[in-house]
């Protein structure tokens, strides 16, 4: 039985205490360990037999790199879990989202064993940094961070939505009518009111002038709200996006902030 030298056992040691105190850390057959650097969460990682496309960096225990997709700037693509790669790679890239990057630490046993590989020396211990840049045939959905998205289908998460209002949406076209209503039944009660009560057809003519203005002022106002919103939309679109992404606290132009805002300039002109 060949005894490993003192430098290999201090560096198994120190990588199995600090697999002890790494959370994201998880210890598999036969020595693997498994580091996600960067960690997305996701409702679909890989799965046995997936097509997937990986960058990598290779490297020995002391350091010395021997092989990287980095550098070439050409990512591998293989079929998971049959036996296309090292035994490491298919067990250690099992329930990989898109955009993790992943730490491998491959016990030569899974690598290239005891014979190694080119540059690869026997019995050789390999460090994979990877990162997941495909899954073929799957659409990604990464989970928002605060959010539960695992619910209906496993590939398609329910859309997510920041708050925004729409002015020609169902509840909305709701609300205006009401308020359309309202607005022709303050013109009856003050008719009511009124004395001497204006005859029915000069009634009429004002109240027709009155709903015809004010229906002509409201359809600009909403043309008016849903173009500068969508003007703002497009010239900050990547930035908010980005700021989504990063926190979920970015906020998308609302159109009915633009209606209200005009709807008050109106109101004030009066």
């Amino acid at each position: 039985m060949q005894l490993l030298p003192l430098s290999a056992k201090i560096t198994w040691i120190a990588l199995f205490l600090n697999h002890q105190v790494a959370a994201k850390r998880i210890t598999k057959t036969d020595g693997l360990i498994i580091e996600d650097v960067i960690d997305v969460e996701c409702t679909r990682p890989t799965r046995f037999g997936d097509n997937i496309l990986v960058h990598y960096r290779g490297s020995l225990l002391d350091g010395m790199v021997f092989d990287e997709s980095y550098s070439r700037n050409t990512p591998f693509a293989f079929e998971l879990g049959k036996k296309q790669v090292i035994a490491g790679w298919d067990e250690g890239l099992m329930d990989f989202c898109i955009g993790t990057k992943r730490r491998l630490t491959i016990p030569w046993q899974l690598a290239y064993g005891e014979r190694g590989y080119g540059s690869i020396p026997p019995k050789a211990v390999l460090v994979f940094d990877t990162e997941l840049l495909d899954i073929e045939g799957v659409e990604q959905h990464p989970l928002v961070p605060g959010t539960n998205h695992t619910a209906g289908s496993p590939d398609k998460p329910k859309e997510v939505t920041n708050g925004e209002c729409h002015l020609l949406g169902p509840f909305a076209l709701l609300v205006q009518s009401v308020l359309g209503l309202l607005a022709v039944l303050s013109l009856v009660f003050k008719r009511w009111r009124e004395s001497p009560r204006r005859p029915v057809k000069v009634f009429a003519f004002d109240a027709a002038k009155q709903i015809v203005g004010t229906a002509l002022l409201h359809v600009t106002n909403l043309a008016m709200s849903m173009l500068s919103a969508d003007i703002d939309t497009a010239r900050h679109a990547m930035k908010i996006a980005a700021q989504v992404i990063a926190n979920g606290q970015g906020r998308m132009p609302n159109p009915c902030s633009y209606y209200l805002l005009n709807l008050a300039i109106d109101v004030s002109r009066m």
